[in-house]
């Protein structure tokens, strides 16, 4: 009996969004889908939001996630990523926010597309809360971290 209740447990959860809340981090796990159209993403703790909005287009759906966390030090980051696989999609346009009374400065933003590490001022630009794609943004994306104070 126990077995056949865990089964039914597994096949349950198999089928909710997949969303890991802690006391320190908020993950949500979203597919981008490559219609063009423009798309949100936001992962929330209590005092703090990650807002992730973006299009694509080219390639299939992929699987991302966004995050936000808090150290035990108080530092509060917000990281958009395809874990494991390189990017094949093409962002047509996108925009990072943090929201919250727990932040008021971003202390710095790394961008990387599946090859490197990007430059801010050239493929991102940080304007108040907020990373934007910058002059030279190729629009490849494949990790977005900030750090707020």
């Amino acid at each position: 009996c126990s077995s056949v209740l865990v089964c039914c447990c597994v096949l349950v959860f198999a089928f909710l969004p997949h969303t890991v809340v802690s006391q320190e981090q908020a993950e949500v796990e979203f597919d981008a889908k490559p219609n063009g159209q423009t798309s949100h993403a936001r992962a929330t703790l209590s005092d703090f939001a990650c807002a992730f909005e973006f299009a694509v287009v080219g390639g299939t759906n992929e699987q991302w996630f966004v995050t936000a966390e808090k150290s035990d030090e108080g530092e509060i980051s917000c990281i958009i990523q395809r874990p494991e696989q390189a990017s094949y999609l093409y962002f047509m346009s996108f925009k990072v926010t943090g929201e919250g009374d727990a932040v008021n400065q971003i202390q710095y933003a790394t961008f990387w597309d599946n090859n490197e590490s990007l430059e801010e001022g050239k493929a991102f630009t940080v304007d108040g809360l907020t990373v934007l794609p910058g002059p030279s943004f190729a629009n490849s994306i494949a990790k977005i971290e900030i750090v707020f104070k």
